[in-house]
């Protein structure tokens, strides 16, 4: 926009503006696009929500071993990138280098996170 003009085109994904030209045309039903969308969303939060629970958990008290709670928050912490990456980043329908690269990091960060914490 600095380089001498306004355009849309950087803010909006392709995709999207792909799925609207189906919607447009018949060829997909943008009201099932939506409800999908939805609920992976509500799924996000539910998880995020899950996540800070269990971190609010009284190990000591509940008996619970660290290890446990470190790796069902971790594997929250993949699900929820992996949803994020599929479908509101739309890596789903990038190339496979894309989606494995993404794909590897969403899975060694919180990996490496998790081995950091369980050691301190």
């Amino acid at each position: 926009m600095a380089y001498g003009g306004f355009s849309l085109g950087d803010l909006i994904s392709i995709n999207v503006c792909h799925l609207a030209g189906l919607a447009m045309q018949g060829k997909i039903d943008m009201k099932k696009q939506i409800t999908k969308m939805s609920y992976i969303w509500l799924a996000l939060i539910l998880m995020s929500i899950l996540a800070f629970g269990l971190s609010k958990l009284d190990l000591i008290r509940l008996g619970i071993n660290k290890s446990y709670l470190i790796t069902a928050v971790m594997l929250l912490t993949i699900t929820k990138a992996k949803l994020i990456t599929g479908f509101f980043m739309e890596l789903n329908s990038a190339s496979t280098l894309w989606r494995r690269s993404f794909n590897t990091y969403i899975v060694i960060v919180p990996v490496v996170t998790a081995l950091a914490y369980g050691f301190a």
